[in-house]
């Protein structure tokens, strides 16, 4: 009997009849995403991590770090955010255990329709990108009290996606604490958010409750949450 490969990660688009999912690739290490369009009944696959591995080459974002020239590079689809006629995927980058381990947070985007190849996302990812001066070898405390030393590329993660903002939980180096930010993609700008923001509750909007900020301390380059 032929095993189905396990879901990790799905969504959907009400609005335009179509799921998403991430099948887990188990041994291969190969996950693949999905769409299946409802009004015709059609599955396609949208990209593996073969292709994303290859990708993430090709804009130079793995041949610098050691990680790399050991044994490679993890890479994890962590979220697919849906905005208009695009999709952001973003993926997650470990390296490995044997040289000082690397965490990295980075954003691609494509056509919905599939018509174009997926493109790194410049703006959101500068914002992500932790500054070459902080990307100090840093003890990490996990939930059961461990300190696992690694460096941190990235300072923080997207948390979701509305019409023109993109909402990024990052840690806020002048004021030593992790904050929540928006991006906003009309204007080009980017600014803190606090709760007088009417960006802070987009959240509450989204699933009903406010940023719950303890699934993503594990991206943070601190201890501060």
């Amino acid at each position: 009997m032929k095993k189905t490969p396990p879901i990790t990660f799905y969504t959907s688009d009400v609005l335009n009849n179509e799921f998403f999912w991430l099948e887990s690739g188990g041994n291969k290490k190969n996950d693949a995403l999905w769409r299946y369009r409802l009004a015709d009944g059609k599955k396609e696959k949208l990209f593996d991590l073969v292709q994303i591995r290859q990708m993430l080459k090709g804009w130079g974002v793995l041949g610098d770090c050691g990680c790399e020239t050991a044994e490679g590079h993890e890479i994890h689809l962590e979220d697919l955010f849906i905005r208009g006629d695009h999709l952001y995927a973003q993926i997650q980058i470990l390296g490995e255990q044997n040289v000082p381990q690397c965490h990295n947070m980075i954003v691609v985007s494509n056509k919905r329709d599939g018509s174009e190849a997926w493109e790194w996302e410049k703006e959101i990812n500068e914002y992500l990108h932790n500054p070459e001066a902080h990307q100090k070898l840093f003890g990490k405390l996990t939930e059961s009290g461990c300190e696992v030393r690694s460096i941190y590329r990235s300072r923080g993660s997207v948390v979701m996606m509305a019409e023109n903002i993109c909402l990024m939980y990052l840690e806020h180096t002048e004021e030593k604490k992790n904050q929540l930010a928006g991006y906003d993609f009309q204007t080009g700008t980017f600014k803190w958010l606090t709760k007088w923001d009417w960006e802070w509750w987009l959240p509450y909007y989204e699933w009903g409750m406010g940023l719950n900020t303890f699934g993503y301390s594990e991206h943070m380059p601190n201890n501060y949450d």
